[in-house]
């Protein structure tokens, strides 16, 4: 996440920098166009810094899902959970049912890509002992690779925001259809 926020920071770092080379951004203190292009290559290599930092590697010691079990390493991820006022049974049928068209910005942020990469996403439904439950859902991605590593990083630190921003509204679909909301 923080490779994601320096790349990002750095490129909207940049933007306002090469637009001061037209006219300097004086509310920004970019009072020249010199500043300008200090600030633009600042920014360009902060973001070249975000892409460029080490890759961590993850691993599971006590498995606790299928997916655990399935991808113990993994290098890239994410989780998110939400609370749904209905039973198990009526959340898992909605988690079936939910279609990409109750997702918004599902198709905007979802890049068709072949790669050198395994993805893998589960959803865990657990009771939460109050006649409801909290669904979550999680990804991993293992590279196969140095090189594909690599390239999947610089391709994840661009589009994890996205990626998240789907996790998130795909849960509150299947919140929506379980709790009535939604046909």
């Amino acid at each position: 996440m923080a490779e994601t926020l320096l790349i990002y920071f750095g490129l909207l770092t940049a933007v306002f920098g090469g637009v001061s080379l037209i006219k300097p951004l004086k509310f920004l203190k970019i009072s020249s166009r010199l500043r300008g292009a200090l600030v633009l290559g600042l920014g360009t290599v902060a973001a070249i810094a975000g892409f460029t930092l080490p890759i961590e590697e993850y691993r599971i010691a006590t498995p606790r899902t299928q997916l655990d079990q399935f991808a113990p390493r993994y290098q890239f991820g994410e989780f998110h959970s939400i609370r749904v006022a209905a039973p198990r049974d009526r959340v898992y049928r909605a988690m079936k049912m939910v279609s990409a068209d109750e997702i918004p910005l599902f198709r905007t942020f979802t890049i068709q890509q072949s790669g050198f990469a395994i993805a893998m996403m589960n959803f865990l439904i657990e009771d939460d002992g109050q006649g409801a439950c909290v669904i979550s859902t999680e990804t991993r991605v293992r590279a196969t690779d140095p090189s594909a590593k690599r390239r999947f990083a610089a391709y994840w630190r661009m589009i994890y925001p996205g990626s998240a921003v789907i996790r998130r509204m795909w849960l509150r679909a299947i919140k929506k259809r379980a709790e009535g909301s939604s046909p």
